[in-house]
């Protein structure tokens, strides 16, 4: 009998590590799925506030990524965007097609042929300067078809390649089956993986939430000179302007700061490559302009709607050519942003009409000096 005890103790002892060990798994695993939900809302919440907020957000946040790596990396802006359009994500495409016949020649003859490029190419700048504006051409024909430019680089730099990831995920998935390999990160890897990527997401959240407390405690402007603004609107403007404004109202200077951003955004998009227009007039005709144009055309705006309603007397908006300070270092020689001043009371309220078309932040409060 005494072995038969002894037996039954072990088999009891090794049930007992064994659920020791059950349990610290499933632990594990309660934590994990929480995190992987709260990850999942997160991401389905963002993809609903973009859905909901329109093809703008979309492109403002895409813009504004590529503008951040550009300034990390030292490059313009048109240079990081013909560097992923047409060499990175082709780059992954050719991959994926060597994947499906399972070769490599794809992607060598296509790494010689971006290496024989830029060895060849004496000016990369003025090359992707270049293919931008065709680009940009080629996004505004898609007017023709109800489509603003906003909608349409949408449609083409971000739906069109996922739409190509997934043809071709589904190629070589029809041809050979998924075969992944064998995870090669522990479960307390995965778990900090998964609660480093859901605090990104937070951060991420919490940081479009509170763009603009962000914004103004980051950059500084300091004060060059007035932009000239002497150029009256015609009647064109002011009936353009006028389509804005609701019949018999009357607004609050806020509220005029507010319509004029929106008016502002709505008639011009931006680009790095403009002549110096100060007449709003034409601005609103050419519909594309830098942020000399963003600005005059504001304060145009703004102007005559404080004028509309009754408060000429106190707020008047100019436009200022500035130099932008991060940290209080210079990083930017040349921006032009708007300064309302109230004319009796000497308050002095700032927009920046161009980072509002891009990260719907009016600036306001930004540090001028």
């Amino acid at each position: 009998k005494l072995p038969v005890c002894s037996r039954n103790s072990q088999s009891i002892g090794q049930h007992s590590e064994q659920y020791e060990e059950i349990n610290g798994d499933i632990d594990f695993e309660i934590i994990s799925k929480v995190l992987r939900k709260i990850s999942i809302y997160l991401l389905g919440g963002i993809a609903l506030l973009l859905i909901l907020a329109g093809a703008t957000v979309v492109f403002t946040v895409i813009a504004g990524s590529l503008q951040a790596i550009a300034y990390l990396t030292g490059l313009t802006y048109n240079e990081v965007n013909i560097i992923l359009y047409f060499f990175m994500i082709p780059f992954t495409w050719v991959c994926l097609l060597d994947k499906y016949f399972r070769f490599h020649w794809l992607k060598i003859l296509f790494g010689l042929l971006c290496a024989a490029f830029f060895i060849l190419c004496d000016n990369f700048k003025l090359f992707s300067d270049n293919l931008f504006d065709v680009s940009v051409v080629f996004l505004q024909w898609f007017g023709h078809l109800n489509m603003n430019y906003y909608l349409a680089s949408v449609v083409i730099c971000v739906i069109v390649p996922i739409i190509v990831y997934a043809l071709l995920f589904l190629l070589i998935k029809k041809r050979h089956g998924w075969n992944f390999p064998k995870p090669i990160f522990s479960r307390k890897i995965k778990l900090w993986i998964i609660s480093g990527a859901t605090l990104l997401l937070m951060i991420l959240v919490l940081s479009f939430l509170f763009r603009n407390i962000i914004f103004i405690n980051t950059f500084q402007y300091k004060m060059k000179h007035i932009v000239n603004q002497s150029t009256p609107i015609n009647e064109e403007f002011i009936a353009y302007i006028n389509r804005y404004c609701g019949a018999g109202s009357q607004y609050s200077r806020e509220e005029i700061q507010d319509l004029s951003l929106t008016i502002t955004a709505d008639a011009l998009e931006y680009t790095t490559h403009s002549p110096d227009i100060v007449n709003p007039n034409k601005l609103l005709q050419k519909g594309v302009t830098h942020c000399g144009g963003y600005s005059v055309f504001y304060a145009a705006t703004f102007n005559y709607l404080i004028d509309k309603y009754g408060l000429q007397k106190d707020w008047k908006a100019r436009a200022y050519a500035v130099e932008v300070y991060m940290f209080w270092q210079p990083v930017f020689p040349s921006h032009v942003f708007v300064v309302m001043e109230n004319r009796r009371t000497g308050e002095k309220v700032t927009v920046d009409p161009t980072i509002y078309d891009f990260f719907y932040t009016p600036c306001v409060g930004i540090t001028m000096f």
